[in-house]
């Protein structure tokens, strides 16, 4: 080959080199410009993230800010509700002591009822307690002095004596009446009517015998002896009797002193004078009637109206 082949040749082998690179660096350049590109894109997909969870965060810091805004706010509603009701359920205590201390004074009066008002007056007392006021302490000072003065009064056990006096109601079927003795026959009253009439001295004896009959009783065991009250007398006495104790028994639950003890006093009057002393029967109940007759059914009890006083003052100005 000559020499202008051979330059020629080495000229196409130069330009083939160059022109590969020149591809290679567009593909690179390209390369760059989508990897740019891409970047780019990420970039602002990441900054958009960034942006949104920023906001996101504001929007929770916002929301989270709302929250305890409204949980304040239920709080002093709360607080207000609370204090409300504690108003409310004060006065609501402060009525119902009221209504307890003049129940106590109504069953004092009336029923006469002392451990139920004692009961009443401590649960009042009780409710009192539960409110922080210190002029209060005024009427719980005078709820204090009415509970010690109701428990010195001393008790009376009302069952128990009507009970008593039921069991000595039914018991006076029971009592022998007083006898007298019997003559044998008709022949023995004559033969004394007649030895009388020849004797101004045995006259005068047979008239103190008639005399002393009215108040002793002389017991025959082999004679026979007769009442000294008719059969009709002797219903009347039982039903009197039995009214007495009826009476007695309503004076006890009435607690009037008075007729309970004019009451009982006619029933031992009434034993006495018409039963057999020397009966185990009739002594036994007279001896329970004596203990019947010294309990006083009617102790003097304190007023307490001080407390009630108070108590309807103090509601009144609250």
């Amino acid at each position: 080959m000559n020499d202008s082949a051979i330059q020629n040749e080495s000229v196409v082998t130069d330009k083939e080199p160059k022109a590969h690179c020149k591809k290679w660096l567009w593909f690179v350049l390209l390369f760059v410009i989508i990897l740019a590109i891409g970047l780019g894109v990420i970039y602002y997909q990441f900054t958009q993230q960034i942006h949104q969870i920023i906001n996101n965060t504001n929007n929770l810091q916002t929301q989270l800010q709302t929250v305890k805004q409204q949980q304040d706010d239920s709080k002093a509603v709360m607080s207000k509700l609370q204090q409300l009701a504690s108003k409310y359920q004060d006065a609501w205590l402060l009525r119902e002591v009221e209504s307890l201390i003049q129940m106590a004074d109504v069953t004092l009066r009336f029923q006469h009822d002392v451990s139920k008002t004692v009961a009443l007056l401590k649960t009042a007392d009780t409710h009192l307690s539960k409110i922080t006021d210190s002029k209060l302490l005024n009427v719980r000072k005078l709820l204090a002095d009415d509970i010690v003065a109701l428990q010195a009064v001393p008790k009376v056990d009302s069952t128990g004596m009507y009970l008593r006096l039921k069991a000595l109601d039914v018991q006076s079927e029971k009592l022998p009446l007083m006898t007298m003795p019997k003559l044998k026959n008709d022949s023995e009253q004559q033969k004394v009517t007649m030895t009388t009439q020849h004797s101004a001295w045995m006259k005068s004896l047979l008239t103190s015998w008639h005399a002393i009959q009215k108040v002793l009783v002389i017991r025959y065991h082999q004679e026979p002896v007769d009442p000294l009250l008719s059969f009709k007398q002797q219903n009347f006495l039982m039903l009197n009797l039995h009214l007495l104790f009826a009476q007695a028994e309503w004076a006890l639950l009435q607690r009037q002193d008075k007729i309970y003890q004019v009451s009982l006093q006619q029933i031992q009057k009434k034993i006495t004078q018409y039963f057999l002393q020397s009966s185990d029967v009739t002594q036994g109940m007279l001896r329970e009637l004596a203990e019947l007759q010294k309990i006083k059914i009617n102790p003097q009890l304190p007023d307490i109206s001080d407390s009630l006083d108070a108590m309807q003052h103090f509601n009144q100005k609250r």
